[in-house]
């Protein structure tokens, strides 16, 4: 929106604005894991307003100290308006909170990246209870 005004005289004017990335990134992992399970990323990608071309994509776990662990490098191939689905295979080996990242890069600066954690449990006892038989 823009105003303007003088001595006598006031004026505004004011347009829609469309602010959004070029390529649009979902990633959803579980919320938690048992030690010993496999899961899988579902990460989606979504060409907006991008141009016809390859684009790269690159899944990693992150370790506590901040290093990276590659997990996949795709290089899907996106039109305008044109969408794609990707899974990445996961297997934590310890418990505690694993943290995972997911970039795509392509021409002219793009650039988008998205995080998910999941907590990874001890696996549950097996519990049974005696049961009376009438």
């Amino acid at each position: 929106m823009a105003v303007a005004w003088s001595g006598g005289k006031l004026g505004s004017t004011g347009s829609d604005v469309l602010v959004r990335d070029a390529l649009a990134l979902t990633v959803t992992a579980p919320r938690f894991l048992s030690l010993g399970d496999e899961a899988s990323l579902a990460i989606d990608v979504h060409n907006i307003e991008g141009p016809d071309t390859g684009y790269q994509l690159t899944a990693e776990q992150e370790n506590p100290q901040g290093l990276a662990t590659s997990l996949a490098q795709r290089n899907p191939r996106l039109a305008p308006n044109q969408r794609r689905s990707e899974r990445v295979a996961i297997k934590p080996a310890s418990l505690g909170r694993h943290v995972y990242s997911v970039r795509v890069n392509g021409p002219d600066g793009i650039e988008v990246r998205r995080r998910v954690a999941l907590e990874v449990m001890p696996p549950a006892k097996q519990t049974s209870r005696p049961r009376a038989d009438a």
